[in-house]
């Protein structure tokens, strides 16, 4: 699978609830979240998956990561 909005999110999401005990991961989840800012497209949602589903998992993604920030 190469890079998308499903992968990406469902990664990040999981990577940061580990931050604290691996803070080696803080450099993957700047890319991931780099990644799904740069991806996202002016209507909001991603060019991959439907919205039901990368797109929300997309948005989830973005939230999780700019409250840990």
């Amino acid at each position: 699978v190469g890079a998308n909005v499903f992968c990406t999110s469902i990664s990040l999401i999981g990577l940061i609830q580990y931050i604290d005990k691996y803070p080696i991961y803080k450099n993957c989840l700047k890319k991931a979240y780099e990644y799904l800012c740069q991806t996202q497209l002016i209507n909001g949602i991603w060019p991959y998956h439907e919205l039901e589903d990368g797109g929300g998992w997309g948005l989830a993604a973005l939230s999780k990561y700019e409250l840990y920030e």
